[in-house]
């Protein structure tokens, strides 16, 4: 089996700790967790010797609406701008912030 990406060597960050290992990719999924002897072949290797592979950054104190009202875009364009760039970026979860001239709903 050849996968998409294998992600060698790194520091692996769960909620219980941290555990060096690998990681294969498989059309965008992860496909398995092993030691770096054990990861199938791979058309794109990173090594991630001394690095922390974490699975996706939390940003609670978003401002993703901060533009919106000053003729720069829509509410709907600024959300899918901004969170493209947020996960480009490896943020995977916003929490966004209430505007303080009126409520996000609107």
């Amino acid at each position: 089996m050849t996968v998409d990406i294998v992600i060698k060597d790194g520091q692996i960050v769960f909620p219980s700790g941290i555990v060096r290992a690998g990681i294969a990719i498989d059309k965008g999924k992860i496909v398995a967790l092993s030691l770096e002897s054990q990861l199938p072949d791979a058309h794109k290797t990173i090594d991630a010797k001394d690095k922390y592979v974490i699975p996706g950054f939390v940003d609670e104190h978003d401002h993703l609406h901060f533009q919106f009202g000053a003729g720069q875009d829509t509410l709907e364009g600024c959300f899918k701008k901004e969170t493209k760039a947020a996960a480009f970026g490896g943020v995977t979860t916003i929490g966004q912030m209430s505007p303080l001239r009126s409520p996000i709903h609107e």
